[in-house]
């Protein structure tokens, strides 16, 4: 017998349409679609304050992001690396806070991987020899 592929979008509206017939309780249709009350109620809701829009998949992607720096400190980090491209995390920081003391531009270079971990002493070894030779290079 072939996999039944349903989206679930479609199931959904199935759980809304049998929900509307009343002819079976939340918590029998939420064991019938094998899925949580919590999840059956929040369906409902949702449908009653949206319709069908609300059904739809919702974007899980946060609604801020409270390490995200702003737009003038990403350029200005950016600029930095672009004239000294050979610097690390510390010297931009250095090299920038001078510049202009109200930006925090080594947070922005983490961020957007602009640098390398090696400020903070994670310098990864690479092995080139076989086994027992004990050469590492790093």
């Amino acid at each position: 017998m072939p996999w039944k592929e349903t989206c679930a979008m479609f199931e959904r509206v199935k759980f809304i349409g049998m929900y509307l017939q009343q002819e079976w309780t939340m918590a029998e249709l939420c064991r019938f679609f094998d899925i949580s009350r919590k999840t059956g109620y929040k369906t409902v809701k949702r449908f009653q304050r949206d319709g069908l829009s609300g059904l739809e998949d919702r974007s899980r992607a946060p609604h801020r992001h409270p390490h995200a720096v702003s737009e003038l400190i990403e350029q200005a980090v950016m600029a930095g690396r672009q004239v000294h491209p050979r610097w690390g995390p510390k010297k931009l920081k250095a090299w920038l806070q001078r510049r202009d003391r109200e930006t925090e531009p080594f947070r922005a270079c983490r961020r957007q991987n602009y640098v390398r971990d090696y400020c903070h002493g994670k310098t990864k070894q690479v092995f080139t020899g076989g086994p027992g030779t004990g050469r590492a290079d790093g």
